[in-house]
């Protein structure tokens, strides 16, 4: 169940660290929709027969818990920051695995940078769509409260909203790819974005 409060976040992580494991279950749930969409946006299509995002993310939160007596940070941006270092280290992986290439730090930083940059584009979708955030907004990371919002609406939906605003593909390139007429994806994406705003209006965020 996710804290109710965002200052409960705080709280959340100061138990997990005293050991607590409940705590550090219900704070990873919490981050479950954001990590599992970054995922998404980042995700190289060559891997896709031998794994999904979802399969990434899981990884990640494996991963993380495994390393989370190591985590010194004590604020929801500090641990999404780590949570995001995980997943790169994670793709990075996934992509010496399947691609048999060496181990190469290149490769992790420039996932890692891949990723930030995903994260600062959620916090522009989340300004784009016209709103002044509201104060639980801003003692929240922005972006994971935006992941949540996405996570709400129907796969196609999202989709579409991830390939257009957060991976930059043209309208013509989307259609390409559904197999569809550039005016029936953008009446999917006009109504994809009606969609996520009535979800956002109702989370007063």
């Amino acid at each position: 169940m996710k804290p109710k409060q965002p200052i409960e976040i705080g709280e959340l992580i100061g138990q997990a660290k005293s050991g607590d494991p409940d705590a550090l279950g219900c704070l990873f749930d919490v981050y479950q929709s954001y990590v599992r969409l970054v995922a998404r946006i980042e995700f190289d299509l060559r891997l896709a027969p031998k794994i999904a995002p979802s399969d990434i993310a899981q990884e990640t939160f494996l991963q993380a818990k495994r390393s989370f007596p190591h985590f010194l940070g004590s604020t929801e941006g500090e641990l999404i920051a780590w949570l995001r270092s995980i997943l790169a280290s994670q793709l990075a992986a996934n992509v010496r695995r399947y691609q048999a290439q060496r181990r190469d730090i290149r490769l992790e930083q420039h996932a890692k940078h891949s990723i930030d940059q995903s994260a600062a584009k959620l916090e522009y979708l989340f300004a784009d769509r016209g709103r002044t955030p509201s104060e639980s907004a801003i003692r929240r990371e922005r972006s994971v409260i935006l992941a949540d919002a996405l996570a709400k609406l129907s796969e196609e939906y999202r989709e579409i909203i991830v390939m257009r605003h957060l991976q930059g593909q043209s309208f013509s390139d989307i259609a390409e790819l559904g197999d569809r007429t550039i005016d029936s994806v953008k009446g999917v994406w006009r109504r994809a974005l009606a969609k996520l705003k009535v979800i956002i209006d109702e989370e007063s965020i």
